[in-house]
């Protein structure tokens, strides 16, 4: 059984999943209408990703009835953070393949 800190980060990263996932799928429609096959791949399946798995984390977690103290606030929002960089990393580089992994993390520009 896992205690209310655990369920509550658990409820708000599903939720940040689910919420990426939904975010994710106009980019996906998009990168079929123009035959972007590599991106396309990376975002369905990231979008997937965070749909299922934030579900799965919802379904898991259970319904939060208790109070948490703020810093179970803030260890929530640097998990969340860290978690949606690493989903991102290879949408951004399967879309850009010239650029490395520090670009993605840091979203650079550079030269196109």
């Amino acid at each position: 059984m896992m205690n209310r800190n655990k369920r509550f980060i658990m409820n708000i990263m599903g939720d940040a999943l689910m919420i990426y996932g939904v975010f994710l799928l106009p980019s996906l429609v998009l990168s079929i209408i123009c035959h972007e096959a590599p991106v396309t791949k990376g975002v369905g399946f990231i979008s997937a990703l965070c749909l299922l798995g934030g579900f799965f984390a919802r379904q898991r977690a259970g319904k939060i009835e208790a109070q948490v103290r703020p810093r179970i606030w803030y260890m929530t929002a640097f998990f969340t953070w860290i978690l949606l960089i690493a989903l991102t990393v290879p949408v951004f580089c399967a879309g850009m393949p010239q650029h490395s992994v520090i670009d993605a993390c840091f979203e650079e520009d550079g030269e196109l």
